[in-house]
This record gives C-alpha cells, sequence and structure tokens, in this order.
C-alpha cells in the first residue's frame, strides 16, 4: 500500500506555488502568505500531526508543535539539566510524596480569559475521563484527586509517593481553557486550540499545513517571528530538496546520510545536537516465535548494531546499551555493557527454541523516518545468516500510526522522544503488563520492579531498583536498542538559531528564533 502518487503531485504543487508565489507575497495556501512584510518561518518535517487532538497522541511531532500553542505546566531543560517552569512557576511536595502542589503563573488564554488552578483541575479530570484522550491517560495514571486550593494554587494527589510526577506530566498534558471546554465540549474545544502559549492557534490543512502567529499578549517572551507554516513532507529526498531550493525555511530531522551534502551548501546551516531520544527494535510478542524469549535473544544477539550505526547511519548517532540513554540518570545503568554480536550462540539459541530450521518474521518500516528502512535492510540481511528470515513490509506513515496504537504490529523500529533524567514513561508503556495497547509484552518480574521504583522515595534505592530493571530487560529482550540519534535541524542562513536549539528532547523554539 502506498500514496507515492497522490503525495509526489502534492509536493510537485507545493513546490512550484512556493516558488512561483514568493515574489508575489502570496502563498499555495492563500491568504496564509498575503502578508509580505511579516516575518514567515516556513519548517518542514517528516510528518503530519494527523489531527487536533493534543490529548489522543502522545508523539513529539504533536508535542512539539503543541507546546507552542497550549503549554503544560512543567518542561524539562536538556541544555540546564533541569526542571523548566511554564505555567506552573513552582511547585512543593507534601504527605511524603504523594501530594504535588503547583503555584501557577499569572497568564491568560488566547480568548482573553485568566488561566487559573480550575483549568489544570478540569483538563486532567477530563483527560482521565474522556475516551478521546486516548494514549495521554497513561501519564494521568497516578492521580487520585485535584484540588483547588485557591484561583493560583493547584494540589494533585496521588494514589501513592510518586517521586517521578514531574516525568509524566513535563510537555503534557497541555491545559485547555474550562470555560471553552464547558461551553462547547471537550471534542470540540480540542480542535480550536486556545492556549496560553507564545503562538496563536490559525488553520490546519491534513497533510498540507499547520498554521500559527504570534501571540502579542504572551505572558513570556515574546515571538520575533510572527508566523509560522508548519509543512508535513513525508518524503526525505523531497524534503531536502525544497530546503536547497528555498523552499522552506528550515527542515527538521536531517537523515545521517544527507548532512554531508548539505554541508556543502553555502546558504545553508545545519545545527546537531545528541538527543534524548531513544530508539529501538521493539519484538512484541503477538506471533509466537516473538513470545519465545529464546528467539528473542537469538534476534538480539545475531544483530550487529556498531556496524549498522557506522554504516547506515555514518557514525552518528551513539550506541545504547540499554533501553535508556545516559541522559536518564534515573534510569540508566553505567556499568551495563550491551549484549555482544554473537550469530553462532544465535543459531544455538533458535535451535534451543525449537527452531532449528529458523524462523520466518514480518518487518513493517515505519517511514516517517528516512533511517529505519535501510536499518530494516540491514537487520534483514545480519539476520538471514542465523535462520532468521524477516519480511520488510512498507506501511503509509499514517497506516503504520493506526497500526502501531493498535498493537498490531510485531517487529518494528520505534523511537520515544523527549524523555528527561527518568525513562519510566516511556519504558512503562511498552514493558509495563497492560500499560499501553502497543506493546503486549508482560513479565511479572518487570512489573514488580516498576511498580517499586514508582513509590521509592530515596533516590538511590530507587537507581538501584531501575538498574535491577535495565538488567532484566536486556536478559528478557522484548526489544534491541540502538541508539539516541544525532539530532539535525537544517536552516538558510538567513534563520537566527537560539542557542541551545534544537534541545536534546528534538524541540525547535520558534519564539526563540528570528529571521535576519
Amino acid at each position: 500500500m502506498s500514496d507515492t502518487p497522490r503525495a509526489l503531485s502534492r509536493r510537485r504543487f507545493l513546490g512550484g506555488t512556493l516558488a512561483a508565489g514568493a515574489a508575489a507575497g502570496i502563498g499555495p495556501w492563500g491568504p496564509v502568505h498575503a502578508q509580505p512584510a511579516r516575518k514567515t518561518l516556513i519548517y518542514a518535517k517528516n510528518e503530519d500531526i494527523g489531527q487536533l487532538n493534543p490529548y489522543f497522541v502522545n508523539h513529539g511531532v504533536f508535542e512539539a508543535l503543541n507546546n507552542h500553542i497550549q503549554e503544560p505546566l512543567v518542561r524539562f531543560d536538556y541544555e540546564k539539566r533541569a526542571w523548566e517552569p511554564v505555567l506552573a512557576e513552582s511547585w512543593t511536595v507534601e504527605d511524603g510524596g504523594r501530594t504535588w502542589v503547583f503555584r501557577l503563573r499569572e497568564a491568560k488564554f488566547h480568548s482573553g480569559e485568566p488561566f487559573t488552578a480550575a483549568d489544570v483541575k478540569y483538563t486532567f479530570e477530563t483527560v482521565v475521563k474522556e475516551k478521546s484522550a486516548g494514549p495521554i491517560k497513561a501519564n494521568l495514571f497516578m492521580i487520585e484527586s485535584i484540588a483547588v486550593r485557591d484561583p493560583r494554587t493547584v494540589a494533585i494527589r496521588c494514589k501513592g509517593p510518586t517521586p517521578g510526577m514531574l516525568s509524566y506530566i513535563q510537555s503534557r498534558p497541555s491545559i485547555m481553557s474550562r470555560a471553552l471546554g464547558e461551553k462547547v465540549g471537550f471534542d470540540e474545544a480540542h480542535k480550536k486550540m486556545v492556549g496560553t502559549g507564545p503562538y496563536k492557534f490559525v488553520e490546519y490543512a491534513r497533510d498540507e499545513h499547520l498554521v500559527m502567529e504570534r501571540n502579542p499578549d504572551y505572558w513570556g517572551q515574546k515571538a520575533k517571528i510572527e508566523r509560522v507554516v508548519y509543512r508535513p513532507i513525508p518524503d526525505n529526498t523531497a524534503r531536502v530538496t525544497a530546503l536547497r531550493a528555498g523552499q522552506v525555511d528550515a527542515m527538521a530531522q536531517v537523515a545521517p546520510f544527507d548532512i554531508a551534502k548539505l554541508q556543502q551548501v553555502p546558504d545553508i546551516t545545519l545545527h546537531s545536537v545528541r538527543a534524548a531520544r531513544i530508539h529501538m527494535l521493539f519484538m512484541n510478542p503477538i506471533t509466537p516465535p516473538l513470545q519465545n524469549r529464546l528467539v528473542r535473544l537469538a534476534i538480539h544477539h545475531g544483530i550487529d548494531v556498531d556496524t549498522i550505526l557506522k554504516t547506515v547511519l555514518e557514525g552518528r548517532a551513539f550506541r545504547l546499551s540499554q533501553l535508556c540513554g545516559p541522559s536518564q540518570v534515573m534510569t540508566h545503568d553505567p556499568d551495563l555493557k550491551p549484549l555482544p554480536y554473537d550469530p553462532e550462540r544465535a543459531k544455538k539459541l533458535l535451535a534451543q527454541a525449537g527452531y532449528p530450521n529458523g524462523v520466518d518474521i514480518e518487518f513493517h518500516d515505519y517511514p516517517a523516518y528516512a533511517e529505519y528502512k535501510p536499518m530494516g535492510l540491514a537487520v534483514a540481511e545480519q539476520l538471514k545468516k542465523v535462520g532468521v528470515r524477516v519480511d520488510i513490509k512498507p506501511l503509509e506513515t499514517s497506516v503504520f500510526r493506526r497500526r502501531w496504537f493498535a498493537g498490531e504490529l510485531s517487529f518494528y523500529f520505534i523511537p520515544y522522544g523527549n524523555v528527561a533524567e527518568d525513562a519510566s514513561a516511556f519504558l512503562k508503556a511498552y514493558f509495563r503488563s497492560d500499560q499501553d495497547r502497543r506493546s503486549r509484552y508482560k513479565n511479572p518480574e518487570a512489573d514488580a520492579l516498576f511498580d517499586q521504583q514508582e513509590a521509592e522515595l530515596d533516590t538511590r534505592k530507587r537507581q538501584a531498583l531501575n538498574r535491577r530493571l535495565m538488567r532484566l530487560l536486556q536478559e528478557d529482550s522484548p526489544a534491541v536498542p540502538f541508539h539516541n540519534p544525532l539530532y539535525t535541524v537544517g536552516t538558510r542562513k538567513k534563520v537566527v538559531m537560539a542557542p541551545g536549539t534544537p534541545t536534546g528532547g528534538e524541540f525547535v523554539w520558534f519564539w526563540k528564533m528570528d529571521i535576519a
């Protein structure tokens, strides 16, 4: 199944109209570009946000865009390695780690209504109860009750001590206006994207663009760029071509194998950072072979990760020894080494598992990441030598996402981003029983460690529990950890990037940028 003809005609159309419209001061979407005096940034990304419900999805594309319009209580500052107050100015912990009290800042929604503690209570409680809130519910699993102490103070009581609270609510969920939600209903309110952020929502056309414009009444640093046009271009080659041709001002996620060619273009600047995003090869146990630990171990030992990172990613990646990175200091075990590449051991493990003649497995490619297809081909070639025959199945991004969130895919590369010092939220989504529909993995011992570390207030004891968890997951091998990426954003020379941009969470903050 492919959408290539449709996507190609759209790119040709957009490419032509962008080039032709530049001199006329208009663009492919009519009035969006009809203000030539405005500073406008056209920003290309590898995938579309899909829809306007910030609570239905839990992935970085929406998270990064939505944080410009609607805001969370806190974010993680990857450069300072500290929690960044956003709508919460400060916070304290009461009841032995069970109650988190947030002091809120003075701010206004784009509609003009004041932001208060009642909006936080409404948002969190609605996300928990509404079916359309989707995966974000998992981030609020610990909440027992929410109390408004005064207009600028909200107390969130958890079911038990929750030392990792900030990791779960950082960057999401964004806060919705209670007045709007009660007036039009939750499902209609989120489509309007009324928030408190530095940009206001203007319009969204699926697979075409999202437009936002500067909020002149923003409580924080005012944006210099007046209008941002987010343009999804799924095809990696088309995205690079658009940047080189000046049809877009910036593009996210430059693939490792495109960096060298873009470095030769005088009018383009590349901005790179070691990102905290975790790339892994997940083995969802929904088929008999992957339900067998020995088969999973065989696959793990049968993959030469170092060679793939060196060749396919041209060395522009950082090998992971476990299912988190060194920046996740609460979770990472610095003494844990990666499982070695050992094809002979892989063959023996397959035979012990009852597959002396090998095994057949389907691999589904996630096209939003250009590197995943060649990485998948390399994995298939290596595994063939140990008796694992991999059938690569390409999917459209939208189809992959639908089947991924439904837990229908068994063997695939997947990333998990914006993971701060504590990887619990990511790890629980995939490796805690019945936590998330995307994963069918179950391990009672892992569940017990998750629950123990979740309630442990002593930092060293909690780290020790998480390190035991890292070793257990390596031994059981529900996934092969691959790498942290060298995340790269390409811009035209006229775009001024702020220090620390992009962030380790792969965020590009438009309000901190400028156009010379």
